[in-house]
């Protein structure tokens, strides 16, 4: 297979605590650089446990990969682009075997809408200090009733885990905060640090950074469309290495999903990181790679963000909400403002807290103001009208499967996969919607008393 047929080939030295060498190749520009990158999984170190599998060791690795791929590239409008990807790994004969790459390339296809080619190599070299070395355990864990999950610092995770925590009293949270922005990885501690006031020693936060060094400046992509499967990966090791087989996620329904506010959607949100879907294909990537079952979980799929918010709400916790951050946009920290307020995750979390009249408007800039004509909000408030005109005439699922093909092949995976009644799954799809335009209703009325401009029609077909 020849190189030049990609866009980009990219050549991993085997990945360890200390910064190691990454080569990228620009086939269309002929241009060749190299970076650094190194990985910090140190806190997996717990439980009395020796050493790292190889396997949690691998999958970390993976991530890393897919990671430096998609952040160090330049895209171009919607174009799909192809990359070559060599990473050295230890478990090389079962990659081989079970036809990793294969099935790892399709994940990423699903994701990133690019053709993706994997060779895997031999790892040559002595793994990392977590492989290695014999340490005293500085935290033991429970032997059941542990729930390992991905933990952001966001509102979701925060109300998700406290909604978990409230409902299953008896269970122990281990939580996997990874990334490589400094500033996410100490809102992460801080975060969980306050929620074990209140929960006193039933949540461990385990973060596995990881950092950059000498990247080219000019090739860096802030919309890694493979972020959510990186962070999964992550998490599964993490999983696996302390001895369970699930990992959950919790995001609102209406952020899982994520329907495109358009048939015309252009240079909108519309990511995967947790659809449904992947969730499923990524536990299946996981099982195949692992050798064993391995399940994603996302208990709040089926729930409106306002919702998973409610908890904190009616427990008089709301003080933890201006804790977290949900915008999209990486900002620049200015009086302690950190979100924009006009994305599209700020416009669905400023949603969800009026549903519940909580008021959060001082953590966004420009102390908060809604301008309803920005192309964010237009495009949010179309589709919440259409489909509100959906859910409206008879036979609600069949009109919004129609026009969102996606909630079919939901709601049949899912029935598939977990035995669950497909009209069942339906109707709670339908009751998800419908739950969700009724509380846009109540933000509509917000933005209406709280601009002084003219109303903005919006069209609804």
């Amino acid at each position: 297979m020849k190189t030049i047929e990609f866009n980009y080939t990219f050549s991993f030295s085997p990945i360890q605590n200390q910064y190691t060498q990454v080569t990228m190749f620009d086939h269309l520009n002929s241009v060749q650089s190299n970076f650094d990158i190194l990985i910090n999984d140190s806190e997996l170190l717990i439980d009395g446990c020796l050493y790292v599998p190889s396997f949690s060791a691998d999958l970390i690795d993976l991530a890393i990969a897919i990671h430096a791929v998609d952040r160090l590239i330049m895209r171009r409008a919607d174009k799909p682009l192809s990359f070559f990807v060599k990473v050295p790994i230890r478990n090389y004969d079962h990659f081989i075997d079970h036809e990793v790459a294969s099935v790892l390339a399709k994940v990423l296809e699903w994701y990133t809408n690019d053709y993706w080619h994997f060779e895997f190599s031999k790892r040559d070299v002595l793994g990392r200090d977590v492989e290695m070395q014999s340490q005293l355990p500085w935290k033991n864990l429970p032997s059941k009733n542990v729930e390992v999950a991905l933990w952001s610092g966001g509102l979701d995770s925060l109300s998700g885990l406290y909604t978990r925590l409230l409902n299953n009293p008896s269970t122990y949270h281990v939580l996997i905060g990874t990334g490589s922005n400094t500033y996410v990885h100490k809102k992460q501690k801080q975060i969980a640090n306050v929620l074990d006031q209140s929960f006193p020693g039933r949540n461990l936060l385990i973060q596995i950074p990881y950092r950059w060094s000498n990247t080219p400046s000019s090739e860096k992509s802030f919309g890694q469309r493979s972020r959510g499967l990186v962070f999964m990966l992550i998490g599964a090791a993490c999983a696996y290495r302390i001895g369970f087989s699930e990992l959950y996620i919790y995001e609102n329904g209406i952020g899982a999903i994520n329907l495109p506010y358009s048939k015309a959607e252009v240079g909108l949100d519309h990511a995967k990181s947790v659809h449904p879907l992947s969730l499923l294909y990524v536990g299946e990537l996981i099982s195949i790679i692992l050798n064993t079952q391995f399940q994603i979980i996302n208990p709040f799929w089926l729930w409106t963000k306002a919702q998973m918010v409610e908890s904190l709400s009616v427990n008089s916790d709301t003080d933890l909400i201006n804790l977290s951050s949900s915008c999209d946009r990486a900002r620049r920290l200015e009086k302690g403002i950190t979100q924009c307020g006009i994305c599209t995750s700020c416009l669905l979390r400023r949603q969800s807290l009026i549903a519940l009249n909580i008021d959060d408007s001082f953590l966004y800039e420009n102390d908060g103001h809604i301008d309803r004509h920005t192309r964010h909000l237009l495009a949010m408030q179309f589709q919440v009208n259409r489909i509100r005109m959906l859910l409206s005439q008879d036979n609600p699922w069949l009109n919004l499967s129609s026009e969102y093909h996606d909630l079919d092949d939901i709601v049949d995976q899912i029935s598939k996969h977990g035995g669950q009644n497909i009209n069942s799954l339906k109707q709670q799809v339908i009751q998800l919607y419908s739950k969700y335009v009724d509380e846009w209703k109540l933000f509509e009325e917000y933005i209406e008393q709280n601009t002084s401009s003219d109303v903005v029609t919006y069209a609804s077909s």
